[in-house]
């Protein structure tokens, strides 16, 4: 049996606007979410970096964010806060 070790929930008090529209800035400033999210966040971001939003597909307990800079590749919506003008 695989004992799976998870981080402790931390309540996000800034977080991005998971309806965020094609062409809405983020910033990537969290190193949070799940394994794979972790490791495309690792992989392809650079945290305090502006990206552009693609697209959300909100599901009930999370968030995936698509971005044009890396399309098709997923990350979660609670790595990032919107970009305040």
């Amino acid at each position: 049996m695989e004992f799976i070790q998870y981080e402790p929930y931390i309540p996000h008090t800034e977080s991005m606007n998971i309806y965020a529209q094609k062409g809405d800035k983020v910033i990537y400033f969290r190193d949070t979410g799940y394994g794979k999210d972790r490791e495309n966040a690792r992989l392809y971001l650079r945290m305090g970096q502006i990206y552009t939003v693609e697209r959300t597909v909100v599901f009930s307990d999370l968030t995936i964010v698509f971005l044009q800079e890396y399309p098709g590749i997923p990350f979660n919506s609670v790595q990032f806060k919107d970009l305040k003008h």
